[in-house]
C-alpha cells in the first residue's frame, strides 16, 4: 500500500470559532438593575416624603435630605444620596451614598419603618381588591449575604393577586393619574380595619415562594460551607487520634520485635532479660489501651461538641421585615 498524498492547503480542514452572542443576555442584566434602581428608588423618595423630610436634588441623580424633629436625631445627619451607580462613581464628596438595601440609609430607614410603616389606600376602575406587601428582605449564613426590597401581591383570599401588575408599572399607572390616592397615612399596626387578616398571614408564605431561588442559593452555600468546616474539624481531631493511638502501635510493634528474637536466643540470661523486657511492655501496653481508649473518648465527644456547635452557627437566617403595604381598591 503506497504512502497517502499530503493533503494541500485546499484539503485542509479548517476550524472556525463561533462566539456566543450575549448581547441579549447582557441587555436583560441591564433592565433588571434599572428596575431594581427605581423600585429602591420609589420606596426611599415615598418613605422620606411620608416622614417629613426634605429632599432636594443638588445635581442631577443627586439629592441632599433634611430631617426635622425626632427623625433628626434618628438620622443624626443629612444626607447626600442618589440611587445610579453611575452617578455616584462621578461624586467626589466623601459623604456621598449610593442607596442600595445594604446602605446604613436604607437599613436606618428600615429600622424606622418596621415601626411606623405606612399603609397607603388607592382605588381604581376594574379593581379586585388586593394588597401589596412590602418586605425588605435580608438572608445570610456561612459565606453568602442578599438582602432586597421585595413586594408580593395577595389577594382577599389569600392568594397571590394574578392581575395585579408589576411595581414600577402600578408606579407608573399611579403617577399617570389612573388610581385614586383614598389614604396615605395609616401605619401599619392599625391595618387591621383596611386588610383582610389571611392576606397579611399568607404573605410571608407567597413571600417566600418568591425568593426561592435566592433561599436555595443560601441553603447551597450554608450546606457546602457546612460541609467544608465539618471536613476540616474531622481531619484535625483524626490526626489528634492517630497521634494518640501512635504509643500503642509502638509498644506492640516493639513486643512483636522481641517474640521474634525469642525464637533464636539460646542463652538463658538474654532469654530471661528479653522476656522481663517483653513483660514490662506489656504493661505498659495494657495501660496505654486504657488511656487511649478514655482519651478517644473524650475527643470524639469534645469533636461532636464542636460539630454541634459549627452547625448551629451556620443556621441559615432569613429576616423579612414589613416595611410597608399598599391597599388596591376598585371603584
Amino acid at each position: 500500500m503506497g504512502d497517502a498524498a499530503p493533503e494541500t492547503a485546499e484539503e485542509r480542514p479548517r476550524f472556525t470559532i463561533e462566539r456566543e452572542d450575549t448581547s441579549a443576555a447582557q441587555a436583560e442584566m441591564e433592565e433588571n438593575l434599572e428596575e431594581s434602581i427605581r423600585v429602591i428608588e420609589t420606596f426611599t423618595k415615598r418613605f422620606l416624603d411620608h416622614i417629613g423630610a426634605h429632599v432636594d436634588e443638588v445635581q442631577e441623580g443627586v439629592f441632599r435630605v433634611r430631617f426635622d424633629g425626632e427623625y433628626a436625631q434618628m438620622f443624626k445627619r443629612d444626607h447626600l444620596i442618589m440611587f445610579d451607580p453611575e452617578v455616584y462613581s462621578k461624586v467626589e464628596d466623601q459623604q456621598a451614598e449610593l442607596v442600595t438595601p445594604a446602605s446604613p440609609l436604607f437599613r436606618k430607614m428600615m429600622t424606622v419603618a418596621e415601626s411606623i410603616g405606612p399603609l397607603t389606600v388607592l382605588r381604581t376602575r376594574r379593581a379586585t381588591p388586593y394588597t401589596l406587601y412590602h418586605f425588605h428582605v435580608r438572608l445570610e449564613g456561612m459565606n453568602y449575604e442578599w438582602e432586597s426590597l421585595v413586594t408580593v401581591a395577595i389577594d382577599d383570599d389569600g392568594d397571590i393577586a394574578s392581575d395585579a401588575p408589576p411595581v414600577d408599572e402600578l408606579v407608573r399607572r399611579i403617577e399617570a393619574g389612573e388610581y385614586e390616592l383614598v389614604k396615605d397615612t395609616t401605619a401599619l399596626p392599625d391595618h387591621e380595619r383596611h386588610v383582610p387578616e389571611i392576606s397579611l398571614e399568607r404573605a410571608p408564605h407567597y413571600l417566600k415562594q418568591q425568593i426561592g431561588a435566592k433561599l436555595d442559593e443560601l441553603t447551597g452555600a450554608v450546606e457546602a460551607g457546612l460541609r467544608k468546616t465539618h471536613e476540616r474539624i474531622h481531619s484535625y481531631y483524626e490526626q489528634m487520634r492517630d497521634e494518640v493511638r501512635n504509643e500503642e502501635i509502638r509498644l506492640r510493634r516493639r513486643i512483636g520485635e522481641i517474640n521474634s528474637r525469642i525464637w533464636y536466643v539460646e542463652d538463658n540470661i538474654r532469654l530471661m532479660k528479653l522476656e522481663k523486657e517483653r513483660e514490662v511492655l506489656s504493661k505498659e501496653l495494657n495501660e496505654a489501651k486504657t488511656k487511649t481508649h478514655k482519651v478517644l473518648e473524650h475527643l470524639e465527644m469534645e469533636e461532636n461538641e464542636r460539630l454541634a456547635k459549627e452547625s448551629e452557627r451556620a443556621e441559615p437566617q432569613v429576616k423579612l421585615t414589613l416595611v410597608a403595604a399598599t391597599r388596591i381598591l376598585g371603584i
